[in-house]
């Protein structure tokens, strides 16, 4: 098995347990998660995070220290990954348990379903402080919950609470443990 230093990965019966150690998703984490993707075993593969937290989004000190080639190459990357969770032949789930934020609500939206507690908040919080999501969730946000709400997300950065998000279609399900809830499924 290899070791991550910014992910654990478990082989669970039912399923492959990838759990961000992280709550930034920093380039090496995203690498590291491309490489759990190639070689899960499993027809499930589930993603969460920790420590109230399913991500906090993209590393803003890395982000900072961008260029414009090196943003393009950033954003490029990052769509690259969650496209291959998004056409993973395994069904992937994202469990959400506390802050999903930003690019985390990328990778998120990248997965087949998303289960979420009820103390959970969903945002794109990027507008206030002047980016925008390169990571694809500006072509998949509009496609669940449409484009004025999608508007409303990117732009003026409203966050979500677990039963909005239910209520918008942005989450499958909302249920008091979504890893054991998705490990059971």
């Amino acid at each position: 098995m290899t070791a991550y230093q910014y992910l654990s990965v478990a082989a669970e019966p039912s399923a492959t347990v990838i759990t961000l150690i992280s709550h930034t998703l920093k380039l090496a984490l995203l690498a590291e998660l491309r490489h759990a993707l190639h070689a899960a075993q499993t027809n499930r593969i589930i993603l969460t995070g920790h420590d109230c937290f399913f991500a906090a989004g993209a590393d803003i000190a890395e982000l900072s220290a961008l260029t414009g080639a090196g943003g393009l190459d950033y954003a490029q990357f990052g769509q690259s990954v969650f496209n291959e969770i998004a056409d993973h032949p395994a069904m992937t789930i994202a469990a959400i348990d506390g802050y999903c934020m930003g690019g985390a609500l990328d990778l998120a939206l990248s997965c087949d379903l998303r289960y979420a507690t009820p103390k959970s908040v969903l945002a794109h919080p990027g507008g206030r402080i002047g980016i925008m999501t390169g990571w694809g969730g500006t072509r998949r946000l509009p496609q669940m919950i449409g484009k004025s709400r999608t508007l409303e997300l990117m732009t003026v950065g409203r966050r979500l609470s677990a039963a909005e998000a239910f209520e918008w279609g942005l989450v499958t399900a909302v249920v008091e443990d979504p890893l054991r809830y998705a490990l059971e499924r």
